[in-house]
């Protein structure tokens, strides 16, 4: 047992020392993202990735709950959707994970408080496909990894990282992208104003069929209203 302990706690060290390695790149080299190597992931525990997620959101101040916020409002449009208990469940664990591949991005871009340049937003949109090689190490979490994938694609087929449309977009990413919005969009951040429930489904609504998949869309407002949240 305590040979065992000691190999986690270095792989802990390892993931640690990688993340302040990241931290570390100047905005004057903002075009390196730092990969996780394999061998670092190729032992990493589900509870060590989990942990690992949380240094991203806790890098910003405005995204210190992000993740959990997702994971809650892509519970509730998993629910109204009728999803079903694993498929919520792989959801909910992927809303926690699904911004890990931030891990590899400057923190001079990842904490920027104005608008990203275009060399900046490629670096940014990495995320996605950098997240889905990182949970793709842990076995238990490979269901995870399509959802954190091609949870920035688009309904219209413009989004990253691959390009899918429509329903050839996993139902689960669907899903978080919807929830990624809400919670960006209602919750305080440096930059914008926080819209209200009501403005942010109407936002969502009016996003459908573009950028989101207009039944889900309707399932959460429709949840939405049933809990009677925000309304006069």
């Amino acid at each position: 047992m305590k040979d065992e302990d000691k190999t986690k706690e270095q792989l802990i060290a390892e993931l640690v020392e990688m993340r302040r390695r990241v931290a570390e790149v100047d905005s004057a080299v903002a075009g390196h993202v730092e990969m996780i190597p394999a061998e670092v992931l190729a032992t990493a525990t589900r509870n060590q990735i989990i942990a690992l997620a949380a240094t991203v959101d806790a890098k910003d101040p405005y995204t210190l709950t992000h993740s959990k916020g997702v994971a809650e409002i892509a519970e509730t449009i998993g629910e109204a959707a009728g999803l079903s208990e694993k498929q919520l469940s792989d959801l909910r664990d992927a809303a926690l994970l699904h911004d890990i591949g931030k891990v590899g991005v400057p923190d001079a871009i990842l904490t920027k408080p104005d608008n990203l340049s275009g060399e900046e937003w490629k670096i940014m949109q990495t995320h996605a496909a950098e997240g889905a090689r990182i949970v793709g190490f842990v076995k238990e979490l490979s269901p995870l990894v399509p959802l954190i994938r091609h949870h920035h694609e688009r309904y219209d087929g413009t989004g990253y990282p691959d390009g899918l449309k429509g329903e050839a977009i996993p139902l689960g990413a669907r899903v978080l992208c919807i929830a990624d919005a809400y919670d960006t969009m209602t919750t305080p951040r440096g930059y914008r104003e926080v819209l209200s429930q009501e403005d942010a489904l109407e936002e969502l609504r009016w996003c459908s069929e573009k950028q989101f998949d207009p039944v889900l869309v309707e399932a959460f407002c429709r949840a939405c209203g049933a809990s009677g949240e925000d309304e006069d």
